[in-house]
């Protein structure tokens, strides 16, 4: 039996599925599949949602500790938000995403939760100075995520940051600035996605 619920836990429709259907309907709703952005022209991914389990393996590689600002950077339908919630984080939790429509579904969905608050609009201009800690599921093609990194470290104002950066398709132009300490963290069997967290150097 032990060894049964190992192998359902490592694949990737195994006991994950019924705790991310019991997670959404937990925060809401199910908050799942795929549809094309309105904002393709603006460089914005497909409208996603980040499998629970590829979020706990993400965060369990960062210490997030109480005064950490989390921004999950284009969050879509909000299941990191979800996820955060999940652990029991009191943090102040931001989610800035480009689609209004989506941005107004998710305030709506989470409006119970005084620590969580969504941001409608450019994440370039709109990520918070104050972050500590942003996670970012391949939200933007390589242009902006190259503005996105640039006006980021431009307005940076928190003692520390650390980008949590998950199916990172990306991930030169981080090195490319020579600012940060990157782990590229190994991939769990049933996931289809690399996770890097990049820790900005003092």
């Amino acid at each position: 039996m032990t060894s049964l619920l190992r192998r359902l836990n490592r694949h990737q429709w195994g006991l994950w599925q019924l705790r991310t259907a019991w997670l959404d309907v937990r925060y809401g709703g199910y908050i799942g599949g795929l549809r094309e952005s309105r904002f393709r022209h603006s460089g914005s991914a497909p409208v996603q949602s980040v499998p629970y389990r590829v979020a706990k393996t993400a965060m369990a590689a960062v210490c997030v500790r109480a005064d950490d600002v989390l921004v999950d950077v284009g969050c879509g339908r909000g299941r990191v938000l979800n996820w955060w919630l999940s652990e029991g984080r009191l943090n102040r939790m931001i989610g800035v995403e480009l689609d209004p429509e989506v941005a107004s579904e998710v305030q709506k969905r989470l409006a119970r939760f005084a620590n969580v608050e969504i941001i409608a609009g450019d994440a370039v201009e709109l990520t918070p100075a104050e972050a500590t800690i942003c996670f970012l599921f391949n939200p933007f093609n390589r242009e902006v995520v190259k503005r996105w990194h640039d006006a980021i470290l431009a307005r940076h104002a928190a003692p520390r940051l650390t980008v949590v950066y998950v199916n990172c398709h990306h991930l030169e132009v981080f090195r490319a600035a020579d600012a940060w300490s990157i782990d590229v963290l190994p991939k769990h069997p049933a996931d289809y996605c690399s996770i890097a967290v990049l820790s900005l150097n003092k």
